[in-house]
């Protein structure tokens, strides 16, 4: 395992006033290998950063969208959690992300449909709900009028899923 990969993990939990524990190097050591991490934990143990801070080490030297000068409307990691208010707590623990240049947006029903797609098209990270994701990959639209959206998000370069409940 990259010594340094899983340094740069610790150093973005650093950023948050955090210490690593013991269950955010594990998970790191096993997101950096490319395995399939399962995290069962008490609330506030740290199971979001264990998800997300590898994600600067897995996204480097790929053409990940974080800014609107260079984003293609392609994200490339998503987190999928199942409520708005789940997906704005994701989104604040992801905040360190923004140190190592990687764009995160949370999007979720109750907000403006347009600002949210136009953060997401500027992110690397989208923290969703299933059913706004869905809206703003046109899914709705294509049921309803049996065509294809205009122009909607594409979720084609994604190579970081990650699942969450509650």
């Amino acid at each position: 395992m990259d010594v340094t990969k899983l340094e740069g993990c610790a150093r973005l939990v650093r950023t948050a006033g955090l210490e690593p524990n013991v269950l955010q190097r594990r998970a790191w050591a096993l997101c950096l290998a490319g395995k399939d991490v399962l995290i069962v934990a008490p609330t506030g143990s740290g199971k979001t950063l264990a998800a997300v801070a590898p994600l600067p080490s897995l996204l480097a030297g790929s053409s990940a969208a974080t800014t609107p000068e260079t984003s293609d409307g392609s994200v490339r990691a998503v987190f999928l959690v199942p409520t708005r208010e789940l997906a704005a707590q994701v989104a604040r623990a992801c905040a360190p992300l923004a140190t190592e240049g990687v764009a995160v947006a949370a999007v979720h029903g109750g907000e403006s449909f347009r600002a949210q797609m136009e953060a997401a098209r500027r992110a690397a990270l989208v923290v969703a709900t299933p059913g706004r994701l869905l809206d703003l990959m046109g899914e709705q639209e294509r049921r309803e009028t049996a065509r294809p959206s205009s122009s909607p998000l594409s979720l084609s370069r994604v190579s970081y899923p990650r699942l969450a409940s509650r």
